[in-house]
């Protein structure tokens, strides 16, 4: 007895619809989520929400602290926390049999754990993508003890491809001796332009976000900005007091020895959409930090339509040209921080001129359809046929 038509065309509809799904990559993504923000969480979030992603089958693990607050956690419950998270994801890979792990590690201490994910990943037969979160993989692979030196190494040979988010340690990554080597960055979600509130009088409106820790270089953004007449700083961000020396209250006590307090606002840590709509109200955010990876915060700021004075480390260098999106200045260099904190404050017109220079850079290099194509175009050529023989 023949089918009804319309029963025909479901099941067809079916087929053609299972076999475009048997096309498609099958990626397990090993990342974290927000809470908290910031980082590789927000990356994460953000690709996962893109159009793009839905060319893939993706499956994913989330990796992510339960807060900021994790982070003072003993060193019993984090090797336990870890240890569970190892099996969620040994077991996650014999469930789905992903043809590609995409891996991403984001610090020094948790790559000995990430190593072991590789390992798991390669018996099942998946081809490792290692995306490398953090800039100074110089120092990382430097500070590696001896005895620990060959499993790291052949870790990292191990995976299909190195991904890192700059391209200086892109040139590290390739002294590994991974034949793969591919630069990635971070993306931001490009949002129609909305009204900026323009500033009262001749001041200059300086924001920054993030952790509020020294290495960030917030002793010295304080100190610039008590050097600019008219100058206001806001601070967003949470105080994590494990990576402050154990001092919850070393901010205050700079801005109290530095007498800046009625240009200083520590507003500590608010809501994703509320630290957005902070760019809008501020003239240029200021980053000061000893070190870096590829910072959210940068991008986001750019997009927003606002300059950036930032340290040259990370990926700041690439993301910035100097003098045309904002000003690259050298790490603890106070004087030359307020420098170029003055001259945007003196320069409205050309302040205006680097927002709008910033915004269309951001749109052609890292919005998230862009960046996500990439990362689909690397899935599909890591399970095409050509390159299976090899490898």
């Amino acid at each position: 007895m023949a089918s009804a038509p319309g029963v025909e065309t479901r099941e067809s509809e079916v087929e053609k619809k299972k076999a475009e799904a048997e096309l498609r990559p099958k990626v397990l993504l090993v990342s974290p989520l927000p809470p908290p923000e910031g980082g590789v969480a927000t990356w994460t979030q953000r690709f996962l929400g893109s159009d793009v992603a839905e060319n893939v089958t993706l499956h994913h693990l989330n990796t992510a602290l339960a807060s900021h607050d994790d982070l003072s956690a003993s060193l019993m419950a984090r090797a336990a926390r870890a240890l569970t998270a190892l099996f969620r994801f040994a077991w996650g890979c014999v469930r789905i049999r992903p043809k590609v792990v995409h891996l991403t590690t984001h610090g020094f201490a948790s790559y000995y754990r990430d190593m072991l994910y590789v390992f798991v990943a390669k018996a099942i037969g998946a081809k490792v993508i290692l995306n490398i979160r953090f800039g100074d993989l110089d120092r990382f692979l430097a500070g590696v003890p001896a005895i620990a030196s060959p499993v790291v190494k052949a870790s990292l040979r191990a995976c299909w491809c190195l991904v890192p988010i700059t391209r200086a340690a892109a040139e590290v990554a390739v002294q590994t001796g991974n034949p793969r080597v591919e630069v990635i960055p971070n993306c931001v979600d490009i949002r129609d332009d909305m009204k900026r509130t323009t500033p009262n009088g001749e001041g200059l409106r300086v924001l920054y976000i993030g952790w509020v820790i020294p290495a960030k270089g917030i002793a010295e953004l304080v100190e610039a900005v008590g050097r600019v007449d008219g100058a206001t700083l806001t601070i967003i961000g949470p105080a994590i007091q494990r990576l402050s020396g154990g001092d919850g209250r070393w901010v205050e006590r700079v801005i109290a020895e530095l007498r800046v307090g009625e240009q200083v606002n520590l507003a500590g840590r608010v809501e994703p959409e509320e630290t957005r709509s902070a760019y809008r109200t501020h003239d240029v955010l200021a980053l000061a930090s000893y070190r870096e990876g590829f910072s959210n915060v940068v991008i986001e700021a750019m997009e927003a339509g606002i300059p950036v004075v930032a340290t040259g480390v990370g990926a700041n260098t690439e993301i910035l040209r100097d003098g045309t999106d904002g000003f690259i200045v050298e790490v603890r260099d106070v004087d030359q921080l307020a420098d170029r904190l003055q001259w945007l404050r003196d320069h409205p017109v050309e302040r205006e001129k680097m927002g709008r220079n910033a915004r269309q850079r951001v749109k052609e290099l890292y919005s998230v359809e862009k960046v996500s194509t990439m990362w689909v175009d690397l899935y599909a050529r890591a399970v095409a046929k050509e390159t299976v023989a090899g490898g």
